[in-house]
């Protein structure tokens, strides 16, 4: 008797368990979530969505506070910015082309990382022409970007402009000289121009400094990504410029370098 009236009392609680966790799930997505403002459903959104706190990342919860705080005030600035980003993380090019082109209308002096964010977006989208042109914008606002520097470099070298490309790399690394990500992108660069020496001096120097990536400097690298794929992130860099070392020391090779 007492086991069956244990079990009867568990099977209630776990009811009520199920029950809670239904409504919990239902006042998450349909409300009554109140705020005081759209300010405060913003920030509400940024709680969800950065990798330096991976116990509370959720891009669905990021988007749904979002979405929340834009309803509420349709001229907050960077609410459209973060919306964009986080339909280029789940791979919706162009509707976080047309977020990010409305965040650049709202106001007559946007912030640098627009720009940004509107250049990774039209680069995946093999738009490298409007790319560097948003690149550039950029990069002049922010000249001690790594990213920026980078991430120009490598839509130049899309480009075929390799000399541009080892200059927008030379750049980012007067200030940030041991990235693997800018001297990869260097040595890219110098190897496609011909000078293969140099490359493949750089490019074993982006082998050591990559060898070196901890999980914390992969997730400050990238700040909306999802923490759990660090690991596989550095993993991706890594053989990215082994693959390039290896390209670059079989043409010193045959250089007889």
């Amino acid at each position: 008797m007492y086991f069956w009236n244990t079990a009867r009392a568990l099977g209630a609680l776990a009811i009520i368990s199920i029950l809670l966790s239904a409504v919990a799930f239902l006042l998450w997505r349909n409300g009554p979530i109140s705020f005081s403002s759209a300010d405060e459903a913003y920030f509400e959104g940024e709680r969800y969505f950065s990798a330096l706190t991976p116990e509370a990342y959720d891009i669905e919860k990021a988007e749904f506070f979002f979405k929340q705080a834009l309803a509420m005030n349709p001229k907050l600035p960077l609410v459209r910015h973060q919306l964009a980003r986080i339909a280029f993380l789940k791979g919706d090019f162009n509707n976080a082309l047309w977020l990010i082109n409305r965040e650049l209308e709202l106001g007559p002096e946007p912030i640098a990382s627009t720009y940004y964010v509107r250049a990774l977006i039209l680069g995946f989208m093999g738009r490298y022409e409007e790319a560097a042109e948003d690149y550039a914008i950029f990069t002049k606002l922010e000249p001690k970007s790594w990213a920026g520097a980078n991430d120009y470099s490598w839509i130049l070298l899309k480009l075929s402009r390799f000399s541009e490309a080892a200059k927008a790399a030379e750049q980012g690394l007067k200030t940030w000289p041991d990235s693997p990500w800018l001297l990869n992108s260097h040595a890219t660069a110098l190897y496609e121009m011909g000078e293969i020496e140099k490359a493949r001096k750089v490019g074993i120097a982006a082998l050591k400094a990559a060898a070196n990536v901890s999980e914390n400097q992969w997730l400050l690298s990238y700040p909306g990504n999802d923490p759990a794929v660090a690991a596989e992130g550095i993993l991706a860099l890594q053989d990215s410029i082994l693959s390039n070392v290896h390209t670059i020391l079989v043409a010193a090779n045959k250089a007889g370098l």
